[in-house]
């Protein structure tokens, strides 16, 4: 039966070992969406420190405060956005207004300026978040609450709030890439059966998921130390869960060590 994963794996762990025993049941093709060519701009600079106030007598500081953040966001724009037409007349005719003590005109302008600055940035905000959630969605393993936080980082993106999307999918994204667990090795345990434990993957054709994340410590995956400290990364991506697949089927071999050492064919397998 054709089996293919579409871009939003929204129940990954729960759907792991079908995902993957399927594979080993039969060659499908696979189709992982990759994030569009359009979302190579720079990721954007954290916002920069505030603008020094404007200590211009006469002055509210409601007026001051709006002069200063519009000055700190017209020129974070025209740092990350170069091609975008600045906010510089309306940043003078508010500079010139606050040497007149006008609060009001001050205040206007300055929000006018901070808007234009926020729709420039806003827009190279939204490439990113967009390329991040394409790539969120490649993730297995996701809890309920990460999936809560992909739905609100699609609603902002909705929502054309490129800056709110861009934090959520850039911090769930580094959550998950260095996201790790760690097992310790029991008696007679191997990479196959470790990796067949339900807290883990629950299929045992994904021990080299595990191996990889410890090739430092475990040179040959036939042979692990009671006691032995084994990283596992909860959330693979999908086609990491293929490649592990397809590693552990062409690479099993005539010897599965499984408690004590015994002769098993790899046909004979679960």
């Amino acid at each position: 039966m054709p089996c293919s994963f579409g871009p939003r794996l929204l129940r990954p762990l729960r759907l792991l070992p079908l995902v993957a025993l399927s594979l080993c049941a039969c060659n499908l093709p696979m189709r992982i969406d990759k994030p569009p060519t359009a979302t190579t701009a720079r990721t954007p600079a954290p916002a920069p420190a505030r603008a020094a106030a404007v200590t211009t007598p006469g002055l509210s500081a409601e007026a001051r405060s709006a002069l200063a953040t519009a000055t700190a966001r017209v020129a974070q724009a025209k740092r990350e956005r170069p091609d975008w037409i600045d906010a510089d007349n309306l940043l003078a005719m508010a500079r010139s207004a606050a040497a007149q003590g006008d609060s009001a005109r001050v205040i206007v302008l300055s929000k006018q300026a901070s808007t234009w600055a926020n729709t420039a940035l806003g827009g190279q905000y939204l490439a990113q978040a967009n390329a991040q959630l394409q790539k969120l969605y490649t993730y297995t393993g996701l809890s309920d609450a990460q999936l809560a936080r992909i739905k609100q980082a699609e609603d902002a993106i909705a929502a054309n709030d490129g800056p709110g999307a861009f934090e959520i999918t850039r911090a769930l994204s580094e959550e998950l890439r260095n996201s790790v667990k760690h097992h310790k090795v029991g008696k007679g345990e191997s990479l196959w059966t470790i990796s067949a434990r339900p807290d883990i993957y629950a299929n045992p054709f994904l021990w080299p998921l595990i191996w990889q994340s410890n090739k430092d410590t475990v040179k040959n995956p036939s042979t692990l130390r009671a006691g032995q400290d084994l990283k596992i990364r909860p959330n693979p991506t999908i086609n990491e869960v293929v490649e592990a697949v397809t590693y552990a089927r062409d690479h099993t071999g005539t010897r599965i060590n499984i408690g004590e050492v015994q002769e098993v064919k790899p046909d004979d397998t679960p």
